[in-house]
C-alpha cells in the first residue's frame, strides 16, 4: 500500500500506455507475476490545473481481503492533494465476542442502595451460619441490589471508538473538511478549491489544539487520575496482550477467563518438579503463644472501606470497589461480622477466590 506514482497504468482496463521496457510496465508485469491484487480504482491524486491520477495502491494476496464497497475516497490529510484512502481489511482474526451488557457503577442510585442495606437486620441474616454462608448469604444481597440501582449500558465491539482527544468542536471542524473536500471533488472549479483550503487549514489546527489540550490535561492529572493516563498510554499500543481460547484435555474449547485459568493451572501442576528430599516439618517447635486477643471493630472495617480506590476494576468476588466505597457506612457491619467470625474459627470464605 503507498503512493507509486505511476499514472501509465490503467488499472480499470488492465493496460500500460508506456513501453514494454518502461518502469510502469516492470512493475505491472511484476505484481502480475506475484498474483497480487490492486483494488483501487477511482483516481486518488487531484490538483488544479492537472488531470486526476490514480497514483496510490493497494495490494493483497487475495481478492476478498478489501470488501469493494468499503473503499472511500477521503479528503486529504493536512496540505496533501492525494485522497485520504479508507477501506475494511479482512483478515483471519478470531475476536472474542465481548459484546453485551455492563454496568455502570459511576451512575448508579447509591442514596436508594444506601436505604436498603440499612434496612437489613445483619444479626439475624447471618445468625448461625459457616463463614463460607455468610459471604455467599452477603454477596447475593450486594448483587441483587447492584441489579437493582445501578444502571446497565450497551457494549459492542464493532462500534469503534473515536480518539480520546476528540472534542465536538474537532469533530465539526473534520466533518466541515470533508464536505469542503467533495465538493471540489465533484466541481474541480478554484473557488472550491480555495473554500477546501480553508477548511482544510482550520481542522488542521483544531486537531493540533485538542491533541495538545488533551494530552496536558492527562499529564495534569496523571496522579490523582492514573486510570485516564494509562487509556491514553494504551491507545497508543498498536499491539494487544492477551491469552486466546485454549484447548481442553477433553477436547473442548475454554473461552471465559475462568476456563482458562483452570487449563493453565492444571497444566502447570502437571509439569511441576516435586522435591521428595523435603524434611517433614517439626510440629513439636510450634510456640503456644497465640495471639487470642485479636478484635476487629467496625471503625477499622470503614477506615479499609474508605481507602478503596474506586477507580480500579472489581476483584474475583464481583464486586466493584465503586460500590462498596458508596454504600460503605451500610456494610461496615455486616463485614465486621464475618471477619471477627473468621478469625476466632480460624477459617476464611473460599468462595470469591480465584481457582
Amino acid at each position: 500500500m503507498g503512493d507509486f506514482n505511476y499514472p501509465e497504468i490503467k488499472w480499470v482496463d488492465n493496460e500500460v500506455s508506456s513501453g514494454i521496457n518502461t518502469d510502469p510496465f516492470k512493475f505491472y508485469e511484476c505484481m502480475q507475476n506475484n498474483f497480487l491484487f490492486q483494488h483501487i480504482c477511482t483516481p486518488t491524486r487531484f490538483r488544479t490545473g492537472q488531470n486526476a491520477n490514480l497514483l496510490d495502491l493497494v495490494f493483497t494476496n487475495e481478492e476478498n481481503m478489501i470488501a469493494k464497497d468499503s473503499i472511500q475516497m477521503d479528503s486529504p490529510v493536512g496540505k496533501s492533494d492525494h485522497c485520504m484512502i479508507t477501506f475494511d481489511f479482512c483478515c483471519y482474526l478470531n475476536n472474542e465476542n465481548t459484546s453485551g451488557d455492563r454496568f455502570s457503577y459511576f451512575r448508579g442510585n447509591y442514596e436508594l442502595f444506601n436505604e436498603t442495606l440499612n434496612d437489613i437486620d445483619w444479626d439475624v441474616l447471618l445468625n448461625n451460619k459457616s463463614i463460607n454462608e455468610m459471604w455467599k448469604c452477603f454477596s447475593s444481597v450486594m448483587s441483587d441490589n447492584i441489579d437493582r440501582f445501578i444502571p446497565k449500558k450497551k457494549t459492542d465491539r464493532k462500534f469503534i471508538s473515536p480518539p480520546l482527544w476528540m472534542d465536538r468542536a474537532t469533530k465539526s471542524a473534520i466533518v466541515k473538511k470533508r464536505k469542503s473536500w467533495k465538493k471540489y471533488k465533484y466541481s474541480r472549479n478554484n473557488l472550491s478549491y480555495v473554500k477546501y483550503v480553508k477548511d482544510r487549514n482550520e481542522c488542521t489546527n483544531a486537531v493540533k489544539n485538542a491533541k495538545l489540550s488533551f494530552e496536558q490535561k492527562v499529564a495534569l492529572e496523571s496522579k490523582t487520575n492514573v486510570k485516564s493516563f494509562w487509556n491514553y498510554v494504551n491507545s497508543k499500543l498498536k499491539t494487544r496482550s492477551g491469552i486466546g481460547t485454549l484447548e481442553k484435555p477433553d477436547g473442548t474449547l475454554a473461552s471465559s477467563t475462568a476456563d482458562k485459568v483452570e487449563v493453565l493451572n492444571q497444566f502447570f501442576t502437571s509439569v511441576f518438579t516435586q522435591t521428595e528430599d523435603l524434611k517433614d516439618y517439626d510440629t513439636n517447635s510450634v510456640s503456644n503463644n497465640f495471639l487470642n486477643d485479636i478484635n476487629i471493630c467496625q471503625e477499622d472495617v470503614l477506615k479499609k472501606l474508605n481507602k478503596l480506590k474506586t477507580d480500579k476494576s472489581a476483584g474475583p468476588d464481583g464486586l466493584h470497589p465503586k460500590v462498596l466505597y458508596e454504600v460503605r457506612h451500610a456494610i461496615c457491619y455486616p463485614l465486621f461480622l464475618i471477619f471477627n467470625k473468621s478469625i476466632k474459627r480460624v477459617k476464611f470464605q473460599t468462595i470469591g477466590k480465584m481457582p
